[in-house]
């Protein structure tokens, strides 16, 4: 062997290091997150993969459903299936012209570990092992000039589409990479067979989709096409690709707000493996500078690929072939550069992603160990409740509610970034049914999810309660614990209002968004009301809209009405806010507020109430230090004019 190779091998196994450490670390600490407490255990298939089109999920998701040692399951196959790839080409193969497929390989294994930490997003990450491992096989059978292998390497992508349609990048990333110091004389030829196994892929996804939904009876939904908005005029188009270039550079310099530290040795990287590729193009491949350089973008720019489907931001979760370019990036000018500068570039480029990528598990298991500790103290204070004993020998499961959302304060230990570090208690619209499952995956048995019928009589009392941690925010309600960490999300007013027919909608029920948990009540007109300012909206600042001889003219769908100051020295005492008007269908009033004078309105502060058409007016009493800074009321989503339009706000 070469003394080349041989200096090679020995930095190779330097970095080879690295992620096996990582892969350790988190296999012996592993947080779980939201969406494998739903999958850990679920009691019923969740048909919302094959409504996305994810079928390859959906029977993935089946298969682990009721394994209790979900989390570690995916993730132990995933590295040790990379990691076996890697082991045997390094033990069995030394010749030169396996040297670059163990090279390949090696990039595959040193992206996985950021795969893990990038997204912290478990219905995902369980399936990127396979995903990384289909691709990676499907890339070799393209290759080869076996009609079979290629009908294989079809299938396996086919497979991995229909696991995360993103896998469509990696694939295409790999097989740049697989090419890129390859001699070829017939490129066109491999690019025109790349295009034409990708189509056949896609199209046989796309009637496999049809496929399965069919034989499960049920209804695809628009999922992916939900993300596609974009026009073609010129504006639309700059606009595009403006905001796909920021986002590529933003990750590629960790400047975007996902990462906790920058790797400014990437970046240097990154400019490196441009210029050399261009000026020592015949030392890699005997091919033209042109097609070098358009490889080399093709490998940088295709993980971005998703973003050029709508100028708005494409999560995160698919750039799954980022990783996979980054180690590229560092592969290039190790397999070719002997100069001290750039190796040292490269391990430090890889050793700064590795500390990054530990940070955020860091922060991933803070959040872990933080619910647990919230859902100790949640059961303590259920052991200690009067009438458990009781409750627990008569129902044997005991049905448990939990209400609202809850976060985490922030700093230096405990951080937010996207899924990374996201709390149990404020994931999504966090389904009534969650917080038994939490107990359950923490040992505790003797809790199941309480069906929202049973307690929508108790809707008002609940909604009453204080919020955790404080005295009376865990109560036995009709047979069931409710553990109140804020008043109701949007989506559980929904559910435990469900029942209630249109005409019989409880007042409590209109109110659909409190993310505060501002007291409040409805009340019917009083006209015994003291009103505090009879000329209120002359002296309100209207945005976005109008207001003639009792008639309001909303401009747009955001159309606000800002109110003068309130003062009032008894932070005890309610003030009653009248909305009337003659609304010509059922619409939306928001409600904003402000803390203090100096921040501004926003969706956190903010309170949802449900106007009827058939019940048009509604007087809700809130506390009075929420005048202090000015309302901002939202009368309306519509431009419909509303004739008898008035806004009131009267002493209790």
């Amino acid at each position: 062997m070469l003394k080349k190779e041989i200096d090679h091998w020995l930095i190779y196994a330097t970095i080879f290091i690295a992620p096996i450490v990582v892969y350790f670390f988190y296999l012996s600490s592993f947080p779980l997150t939201y969406d494998e407490l739903r999958s850990v255990q679920s009691v019923t298939v969740d048909y919302n993969w094959l409504r996305q089109g994810r079928w390859g999920m959906f029977y993935l998701n089946m298969f682990y459903s009721s394994n209790p040692v979900l989390p570690f399951v995916g993730i132990y196959i995933s590295s040790v299936l990379c990691g076996i790839v890697v082991i045997k080409l390094f033990l069995f193969s030394r010749r030169e012209s396996t040297f670059k497929a163990l090279l390949f390989s090696l990039i595959v294994f040193l992206s996985y570990p950021s795969l893990i930490y990038f997204y912290d997003f478990s219905t995902i990450s369980y399936s990127l092992g396979f995903i990384y491992i289909l691709t990676y096989f499907s890339v070799l059978y393209f290759l080869s000039d076996s009609f079979l292998k290629n009908l294989i390497a079809i299938l396996a992508l086919t497979i991995s589409i229909a696991l995360y349609q993103s896998s469509l990048t990696v694939f295409i990333v790999m097989f740049m990479i697989s090419l890129f110091f390859r001699s070829h004389n017939n490129l066109g030829k491999l690019f025109l067979k790349l295009f034409i196994g990708i189509l056949l892929s896609i199209v046989i996804y796309y009637f496999s989709v049809k496929f399965f939904v069919l034989i499960n009876n049920v209804e695809a939904n628009s999922y992916v096409s939900s993300f596609v908005s974009y026009k073609f005029d010129k504006q639309s188009l700059l606009i595009l690709f403006t905001n796909f270039f920021h986002h590529v550079f933003s990750f590629y310099t960790f400047s975007y707000s996902k990462f906790i530290s920058h790797n400014y040795f990437l970046v240097i990287l990154l400019f490196f493996s441009v210029l050399f590729s261009f000026i020592n193009h015949k030392k890699i491949i005997p091919n033209s500078k042109i097609v070098t350089i358009f490889k080399l973008l093709v490998i940088i720019l295709c993980p971005f690929t998703l973003n050029l489907l709508s100028p708005v931001d494409i999560p995160t979760r698919t750039l799954i072939a980022l990783p996979l370019a980054v180690s590229f990036l560092s592969f290039i000018v190790l397999s070719h550069y002997q100069n001290k500068l750039f190796i040292g570039l490269s391990i430090f480029s890889v050793l700064f992603n590795i500390i990054s990528v530990n940070k955020l598990s860091f922060v991933s298991k803070n959040a872990w160990n933080y619910d647990q500790r919230v859902g100790s103290m949640m059961i303590e204070r259920i052991y200690n409740k009067p009438g458990y004993t009781e409750l627990l020998l008569s129902k044997n499961k005991i049905p448990v509610h939990l209400v609202g959302f809850m976060g985490r304060k922030e700093n230096q230990y405990n951080r937010e970034i996207e899924n990374i570090g996201k709390s149990f208690f404020s994931w999504g619209n966090n389904e009534l049914l969650n917080v038994a499952r939490l107990f359950n995956t923490m040992g505790f048995d003797e809790f199941r999810f309480a069906n929202p019928l049973m307690l929508q009589s108790d809707f008002n009392q609940i909604r009453d309660m204080p919020n955790w941690p404080e005295n009376g925010s865990v109560r036995i309600i009709s047979g069931a614990v409710v553990i109140k960490v804020s008043d109701y999300s949007e989506a559980q007013v929904r559910t435990m209002c469900s029942i209630f027919k249109k005409n019989n909608i409880p007042d409590s029920c209109l109110v659909t968004y409190n993310p505060q948990s501002i007291k409040f009540s409805i009340q019917s007109y009083d006209k015994d009301m003291e009103m505090l300012d009879s000329h209120i909206l002359k002296e309100s600042r209207l945005v976005n809209a109008r207001y003639r001889n009792g008639v309001l003219f909303p401009l747009s769908s955001d159309s606000q009405i800002i109110l003068p100051n309130f003062n009032n020295n008894s932070k005890n005492s309610e003030i009653s806010l009248s909305i009337k008007g003659d609304y010509e269908h059922d619409d939306t009033v928001e409600i904003y507020f402000k803390r203090t004078a100096n921040e501004g309105y926003s969706a956190n502060n903010m309170i949802r109430i449900n106007i009827l058409a058939s019940n048009p007016s509604i007087i809700i009493n809130l506390p009075s230090y929420l005048f202090k800074n000015g309302l901002r009321v939202d009368p309306s989503n519509h431009k419909t004019p509303i004739n008898n339009f008035s806004v009131d706000v009267n002493n209790m």
